[in-house]
């Protein structure tokens, strides 16, 4: 439904504001205490905790690349209480961290 899918946009929209400031705590205020992160990461399948993967991937501090990359949804797919999206990013990046 079209309100399943704006919930779902706007946990997506925590995790872009995560990434771009590199705070923690806008992606644990995203999950449930039983949600899990599933995804695929530079060709490798992975799956953790909220929790886990906001302390593994968020450290505080903007990446570096902030201002050189534009973050998109490419599709939002919802079905009961689970949910898929496809994320893009974009841009240039400097791989110093």
């Amino acid at each position: 439904s079209p309100v399943e899918v704006s919930g779902a946009r706007q946990a997506v929209e925590e995790y872009f504001r995560a990434a771009d400031s590199g705070k923690a705590e806008n992606v644990r205020d995203t999950f449930w205490p039983s949600g899990r992160f599933e995804g695929v990461s530079k060709g490798t399948l992975i799956s953790m905790s909220g929790e886990e993967f906001a302390t593994k991937n968020f450290k505080g501090q903007p990446p570096s690349y902030v201002n050189n990359v534009k973050r998109t949804i490419e599709w939002i797919n919802v079905s009961g209480p689970a949910g898929g999206a496809s994320l893009a990013a974009c841009g240039r990046r400097k791989w110093q961290e």
